[in-house]
């Protein structure tokens, strides 16, 4: 009898657990989606990364870029963070944020604050950024929420679940009006087993449930990959001399703003999308002006796409033309890696340098569909 009334306890607080936990999932699930892993601000003004143009974006959590070039690591690593989302708005829920937030806040919850280092020319250089990207806003998208919460239960499994209930029930009669013992151990044996059946289709039906939700985040975020988006970033770098372990000298230092929008083209062939991605960015280092314009275009996925850009540079009328390509490719949800190899030109596009660079971006926050 006791074991009867333990079953009937598990399966009375593992339906109520299914609603709850499920509509605490789908909370998670609308402040987890982001459309991207991007660079880090610093990378963008010190001009470190694969891909002198990037795509825009900003994730909700510190995250950790690393570049390697000349098989070297410790002078490039950049480390970011959203100061707004992460004190104001990472432990609230998603109703919160939508009725109880005013306009101002959530546009501050896009403010991206990055530090990084970066070696280039054989000179060491730092950086810190402030970034505000304008993109989509996942939290405020209420059909990403409602497909999220349409998904129930009821449809999944409901007439094998009504079975089981049916024999549970038939077998309680059949235990009521039996009167040999032997027998009525038998019955209280299979009404348990039901009762375990029932459970073990519980957890099952939350695993469907689970899974489905995850297809409807992986499309709705392959469906905004090429949305408009765009980041307006400004900040200080400085070049530096370290002479020894317990000494940091700094040589100059300067300031840059970059505005680097994008848009999402129609690929006139395969069923990859075409994103192409503009950058305009102005450093000043003492009295000399570098001016930055470049476009780039990606073809693919968010998870895998190959990108081919240009870039014109005029430092102090010093004429630079880039090519670069390359590939970006998404692990999982939290962790991207990016490689390229630019073509470094004079004025004539006579080439001067190759210069391959391989860029691992790393969310500090765990992938909640692993």
């Amino acid at each position: 009898m006791k074991t009867k009334i333990f079953f009937s306890c598990i399966i009375l607080f593992l339906n109520i657990g299914i609603v709850s936990s499920q509509t605490e999932n789908n909370n998670e699930i609308v402040k987890f989606t982001e459309f991207g892993i991007p660079s880090s601000g610093a990378f963008s003004l010190l001009g470190t990364n694969p891909s002198l143009v990037n795509s825009p974006g900003f994730t909700k959590d510190f995250k950790i870029n690393y570049c390697i070039n000349d098989g070297k690591i410790l002078d490039n690593i950049a480390i970011d963070a959203q100061p707004f989302w992460i004190l104001l708005f990472k432990n609230k829920s998603v109703n919160q944020y939508r009725e109880n937030t005013s306009l101002l806040l959530r546009q501050l919850s896009k403010v991206n604050f990055s530090v990084g280092t970066a070696k280039k020319d054989n000179q060491r250089q730092f950086a810190y950024s402030f970034k505000f990207t304008i993109q989509k806003d996942p939290m405020m998208d209420k059909s990403l929420i409602d497909k999220l919460e349409n998904i129930t239960s009821d449809n999944l499994n409901a007439d094998k679940s009504n079975k089981i209930m049916v024999e549970i029930l038939k077998l309680k009669k059949e235990l009521k009006i039996e009167t040999d013992q032997q027998k009525k151990d038998e019955l209280d044996k299979k009404v348990e087993e039901k009762y375990l059946e029932l459970n073990n289709l519980s957890t099952d039906i939350e695993k469907k449930l689970f899974n489905q939700k995850r297809q409807i985040y992986e499309k709705y975020v392959e469906d905004h990959w090429t949305d408009f988006a765009m980041d307006i970033g400004i900040g200080q770098l400085m070049n530096y001399n370290s002479p020894s372990l317990d000494s940091l000298k700094f040589i100059n230092n300067g300031f840059g703003i970059w505005i680097n929008p994008t848009i999402g083209l129609k690929a006139p062939i395969g069923e990859g999308k075409i994103k192409m991605a503009a950058l305009f960015k102005w450093v000043k280092i003492n009295s000399l002006d570098d001016i930055y314009g470049g476009i780039n275009l990606r073809y693919g996925s968010s998870n895998l796409n190959a990108f081919v850009e240009f870039v014109y540079e005029s430092n102090n009328k010093l004429i630079t033309n880039t090519i670069a390509y390359g590939a970006s490719y998404k692990i999982d949800n939290k962790k991207l890696i990016e490689f390229g190899l630019r073509h470094q030109m004079d004025k004539n596009f006579a080439l001067n340098m190759l210069y391959p660079v391989i860029s691992i971006n790393w969310v500090l926050a765990k992938d909640m569909f692993k």
